[in-house]
């Protein structure tokens, strides 16, 4: 029996992902074969959002798989395990990826180290992902300048203040507010940026999160010219 790929996304890239995750018996026959057992061992990789397995015969199986989309990256940590890189859609479900390349991953931003614990589904999912993504993905769109420096995004603020801490390149931290539109926040951000920029300042941090003001701490003041 031999399996076949389709996909929307990046499994493809890693030749051998899916024999091994099917583990199928080398004396399989497509007659013999469970496919809703096969379908629940392709979406139990997290990276697998959907699975459709048809039998072609004589001896053809067709896989076709729906990705899910990383928008971060978190270290994770089980038990007394060692930490492990995952990255993490915006359903808040992780998994280690396969098939990207390098350069693609490291855009991503971090998210807070967790400790996590296993459900019945496999991988406990990360709260709070859809609100991250909604604030990643209006950054990457409007603002890619913006985005492009953003290196931690923390939740550990967003069920007691509505507020998510960002983290950028530069060691700065920029305060959003959860409850408002960040499309308008992120172009008072940006407006900001250009002022500190012109003033030749260093920002420590920036609060977006305190109604129509924008409150800036600056790393250091700045010296009059």
């Amino acid at each position: 029996t031999a399996p076949q790929l389709e996909t929307d996304g990046f499994l493809a890239a890693d030749a051998t992902w899916l024999a091994r995750t099917l583990a199928l018996p080398k004396n399989a026959t497509l007659v013999g074969l469970d496919l809703d057992q096969l379908r629940d061992r392709l979406l139990a990789q997290g990276q697998v959002q959907t699975a459709v397995l048809t039998k072609v015969f004589p001896s053809t199986l067709k896989v076709r798989i729906t990705e899910r989309t990383p928008i971060a990256r978190v270290r994770a940590q089980m038990g007394t395990a060692s930490p492990q890189a995952f990255l993490v859609a915006r359903d808040g479900v992780m998994f280690a990826g396969a098939g990207y390349e390098d350069a693609l991953v490291k855009t991503l931003p971090w998210l807070d180290p967790l400790r996590i614990s296993r459900d019945e589904g496999g991988l406990a999912r990360v709260a709070g992902m859809t609100v991250v993504a909604e604030l990643l993905g209006k950054a990457k769109l409007e603002a890619e300048h913006l985005y492009s420096q953003w290196h931690l995004i923390s939740l550990a603020r967003l069920n007691t203040d509505a507020e998510v801490d960002v983290q950028t390149v530069g060691g700065g931290t920029i305060v959003f507010s959860a409850s408002t539109d960040f499309f308008t926040q992120i172009a008072k951000l940006d407006v900001t940026l250009d002022k500190l920029a012109a003033q030749g300042a260093v920002f420590k941090r920036i609060n977006l999160a305190n109604g129509r003001d924008v409150v800036v701490t600056l790393e250091s003041p700045v010296l009059p010219a």
